[in-house]
């Protein structure tokens, strides 16, 4: 009888692990959902809010769009993001619609086709007719296609390779961190950019785990990052230079 009953408080206390381990995670991708959507580059385009409802894995998709919805329905009324709602709701439906087809709702290529024509369809909808807002639609629908593709490779990384990451995995996952750093970039620490600080700190660390490829990746991302943004001092160019020659060292 006694080991009976340290058998089911056994099970409980792992019951009780796996539990708050889950809610964790889920309050997690909530959180980077929030913190990507409310990432605003070239101005007003914001696009990977979009790219994290669209490639998360089936599991965190509920949490992700939560807090996606959340960062795009705050500043919604004074940047458009009423579009990105719309584009939001969408692919939450298609993928739920298609939830049944594993294959399909698995394979990146498809979510990202998803993920492009949806907000495709929703800037359409809301163009001005200023050329320029055309050409910037194009180049979100793009970043929206990679980001999207990015995004998915990370979270299956995260869930499969336990003993490491392989390089490409390890783009993937330097790319979503940009995302991120994107989303905090106007934040500040003591007169200083938290963007700037992150994405410092993810060059270094890539330089020392991945080499010369990772934390060239590295650089050219949080360059990206920069330039994007207008947040960071002190130019973007140097940052792909640092994560190369960091690379090197």
């Amino acid at each position: 009888m006694k080991d009976l009953v340290k058998k089911t408080q056994d099970v409980i206390s792992a019951d009780s692990k796996e539990f708050v381990s889950a809610l964790g995670l889920h309050i997690l991708s909530g959180v980077l959902g929030f913190i990507a959507s409310r990432g605003a580059i070239f101005g007003s385009l914001m696009p990977f809010g979009i790219c994290f409802v669209s490639g998360c894995s089936s599991v965190f998709l509920p949490s992700v769009a939560i807090g996606c919805f959340v960062g795009y329905f705050i500043p919604a009324a004074t940047s458009g993001g009423f579009r990105y709602i719309a584009a939001l709701l969408a692919i939450v439906a298609i993928r739920l619609l298609l939830s049944g087809y594993k294959k399909v709702c698995e394979n990146p290529v498809f979510l990202s086709a998803i993920a492009l024509l949806c907000n495709g369809a929703t800037g359409i909808i809301s163009y001005s007719g200023v050329p320029l807002d055309a050409l910037k639609l194009a180049a979100e629908c793009l970043v929206v296609f990679g980001g999207t593709f990015m995004v998915h490779r990370a979270f299956v990384s995260l869930a499969q390779e336990r003993a490491g990451f392989s390089l490409d995995s390890l783009i993937c996952l330097l790319s979503v961190a940009t995302m991120i750093i994107i989303g905090i970039a106007n934040f500040t620490l003591a007169g200083l950019s938290l963007g700037h600080i992150i994405g410092v700190f993810m060059i270094l660390v890539s330089a020392r785990y991945g080499g010369a490829a990772a934390s060239s990746a590295c650089g050219i991302a949080v360059s990206f990052a920069a330039a994007a943004t207008y947040s960071f001092e002190n130019g973007f160019g140097i940052y792909a230079f640092a994560g190369l020659a960091a690379g090197f060292l």
